[in-house]
């Protein structure tokens, strides 16, 4: 798909949601008969007056969501996703310093089952130290830190591995992480530890949605940016990155955005993705130049910035299903028709094909 910008320049535009990798993260969405039911679990906003927290269970048919279990957890959920036909949750209240009720199941991994919550048994002291011990020289200004980093990822093959960080910076409440993680892997055995990262499972791409015809999106690559860019590097051996604004038509209505006052600062669009056409509903994303080049993707509800979906992450899943997740509120989508709502939710996963498809 492309589309045509005001000079004649076409400008290609790509149906990905997020901004990495979009063919290495996301697999191709499968379709399904709307009998049967699509499967996902969602985590709980964390309650600041308790270390405990929930899942909970539900299916999404044309006709609406419905929960059908909710499980407690031991501790608040810091990273959620599936393991073969069992969701898996890395337990930990984030990267707080200070002011955090505290659980003794920060770190730990658990799977959810028919039957509840099972921990996963954790790699012994020995061997994160052992690792450690080995690991690379220290970046200058680099500190152990008072609170590990923990991270969950789930492999293709359903391995399941912990990643720790103990060393970084940090001050005034906050912490950063070095580069520098370790991975064991919990399951299967026996126990592997390195310093190599898994790659992770491929997630569900979106459905792929037609462009509605009361609006229209253009990316305009913007020639002032343009031609003060090639000014302070003509003396480079690379070419200025082109950049671009986005222009939205719906009737007599023209917006730009960013608009024209603010584009002294480096900028661009890239992949739009329709997530609705009625009403007509889509995502960019958005980059800024500061230190670095900053992505941010902006939903919006036909020409103008969504107010109900700012900061809003999005979740594909089989069957042209989509969640859209935004401040605790989460709309389930089926070929961009809402089909249903939740609130008080953090994390939203799909299960996977066979699960969702084995479902009566």
């Amino acid at each position: 798909m492309a589309t045509l910008g005001r000079q004649g320049m076409v400008l290609p535009v790509l149906a990905c949601a997020l901004v990495a990798s979009c063919a290495r993260d996301h697999v191709t969405p499968q379709l399904r008969t709307t009998a049967e039911p699509i499967e996902f679990v969602v985590s709980a906003v964390p309650k600041a007056t308790s270390i405990q927290s929930t899942l909970r269970f539900g299916n999404v048919t044309a006709n609406g969501v419905e929960v059908t279990r909710t499980v407690t957890l031991p501790g608040h959920v810091a990273q959620l996703d599936w393991a073969g036909s069992d969701p898996v949750v890395l337990l930990g209240d984030g990267w707080c310093v200070r002011d955090c009720k505290k659980s003794p199941h920060d770190g730990e991994v658990g799977t959810v089952s028919a039957s509840g919550y099972h921990p996963v048994p954790s790699p012994p002291a020995a061997a994160w130290t052992a690792l450690s011990n080995s690991q690379p020289g220290r970046e200058a200004g680099e500190t152990k830190l008072s609170v590990p980093w923990w991270s969950l990822v789930v492999s293709s093959a359903n391995e399941v591995w912990l990643g720790r960080c103990t060393r970084g910076w940090e001050g005034d409440g906050h912490q950063g992480c070095s580069e520098e993680w370790l991975y064991s892997r919990l399951t299967p055995g026996p126990e592997v530890t390195t310093f190599v990262a898994p790659e992770a499972a491929p997630h569900f791409a979106l459905p792929v949605l037609a462009a509605p015809t009361a609006v229209r999106v253009d990316f305009i690559e913007d020639p002032q940016r343009k031609k003060s860019d090639a000014a302070a590097a003509k003396d480079a051996t690379t070419p200025p990155q082109a950049t671009h604004y986005l222009r939205c038509t719906e009737g007599n209505d023209v917006r730009e955005f960013p608009p024209e006052h603010e584009r002294i600062y480096a900028h661009d669009v890239k992949n739009l993705a329709w997530l609705s056409t009625e009403p007509p509903l889509f995502q960019v994303d958005e980059w800024s130049d500061g230190i670095e080049w900053t992505p941010r993707a902006t939903i919006y509800e036909g020409c103008k910035p969504s107010k109900q979906f700012d900061g809003a992450s999005i979740v594909g899943g089989p069957g042209d299903a989509i969640a859209i997740l935004a401040k605790g509120h989460l709309s389930i989508r089926i070929r961009g028709r809402e089909v249903g709502t939740l609130e008080n939710v953090a994390a939203v996963r799909f299960a996977p094909l066979a699960r969702s498809g084995s479902q009566p």
